[in-house]
């Protein structure tokens, strides 16, 4: 791995394992003093500790010196497991221990990923009953035209970023072959395919409907499609993502900036960036490059991986700072104000494990 590029994935590593939660050992949604009062950190987030297992288990097999990891991963799924409800679900929000929980169809998507990984790892059969129990709760949530109507961030309202919760339906049927999760599955893209406009834009993608798209929701939606579609060899699943992300890298041609939100006429929010949406659309064009060999998605990404480290806190005064990467640049831009969420850094990590996999096949 290039030496500036090692060096990000260090501090993002030693970043990820501060945000651990001593008591549950959940990393911890976000550092944000003004947010969370003099201690900083906020409470551990069951969504994300789901999607950090499989980074950390990923990055162990890399790096045999950070051994410490997958102790980490296996220890946040045994806090999941506690959390799922008898039905299957697994809530929503942040944890307070104190804090009565409300159930989330995207959060138990998100903590599927997770288990399954550590299922692969350990083949402890634990974690592939808790990811079928969470299948089934979904699949007996869902309507009869693909959507979820409840148990969401907006009542009423199943966004189009769903996509990445039909990607860890399909990971949980590749393992138990349970048709039924396949199924539901190709239902919910098959009725986000029908929001996509002539322009590639795919509607509703955002956390609110009718209203502009922060790039980290597009690229929730595009990367449901694209995992979806490798998962079942599906071409027509993988043109719709391919469309989508395409148009984003055209528009990145011509200003040289990812936008921190889009409008579906392709319009943009300039003022700020949303730093974790420049990684994981960077995460999706090196997908691309893997499957197509275009080499313009490569070095797109490349481009996008180089804002975020130029962002990531390399000094400060504040220790549980370093390492970190904002929601925005600026960092009072809205996505995420003045916080510095676990997932930019998750998907940073996981960019830059890619990105080095894409450049060793360029050697």
């Amino acid at each position: 791995m290039i030496k500036e590029r090692k060096e990000a994935l260090d501090l993002a590593v030693s970043w990820l394992l501060k945000s651990i939660d001593p008591a549950t050992g959940g990393s911890r949604a976000n550092y944000s003093v003004l947010f969370n009062g003099f201690k900083g950190w906020s409470g551990p987030y069951p969504e994300t500790t789901g999607y950090i297992i499989p980074t950390f288990l990923n990055i162990a097999a890399k790096f045999k010196e950070l051994n410490m990891l997958p102790d980490k991963a296996l220890k946040m799924g045994e806090w999941l497991l506690t959390l799922q409800f008898d039905d299957g679900a697994f809530p929503a929000d942040i944890y307070y221990a104190n804090k009565v929980r409300q159930k989330s169809i995207f959060n138990t998507g998100q903590i599927i990923l997770g288990l399954t990984s550590l299922y692969d790892f350990t083949k402890d059969t634990r974690y592939l009953d808790s990811t079928s129990r969470a299948a089934n709760w979904l699949v007996k949530n869902q309507s009869d035209d693909g959507t979820w109507p409840e148990y969401n961030y907006v009542n009423g309202f199943s966004p189009s970023y769903y996509s990445r919760v039909a990607w860890p339906l399909l990971k949980v049927y590749a393992r138990d072959n349970d048709q039924v999760f396949k199924e539901a599955a190709v239902k919910n893209l098959r009725s986000i395919q029908k929001r996509q406009l002539s322009n590639g834009f795919i509607e509703g993608s955002g956390f609110q409907p009718d209203s502009y798209v922060f790039l980290h929701t597009l690229a929730y939606t595009i990367r449901g499609f694209l995992e979806s579609a490798l998962l079942l060899d599906d071409q027509d699943l993988w043109d719709s993502g391919y469309r989508f992300a395409e148009k984003i890298f055209r528009k990145f041609e011509l200003k040289k900036q990812l936008y921190g939100a889009y409008y579906s006429d392709f319009t943009g929010v300039m003022w700020y960036q949303c730093l974790t949406g420049n990684v994981q659309i960077a995460i999706i064009w090196l997908k691309i490059y893997q499957r197509t060999g275009d080499a313009r998605f490569l070095s797109a990404a490349s481009k996008a991986i180089d804002v975020v480290v130029r962002y990531q806190v390399k000094n400060s005064f504040d220790g549980n700072r370093i390492g970190a990467v904002a929601g925005s640049a600026p960092v009072f831009g809205r996505y995420m104000f003045f916080r510095y969420p676990n997932w930019a850094v998750k998907f940073l990590a996981d960019a830059l494990l890619l990105e080095d996999q894409a450049l060793q096949t360029l050697s």
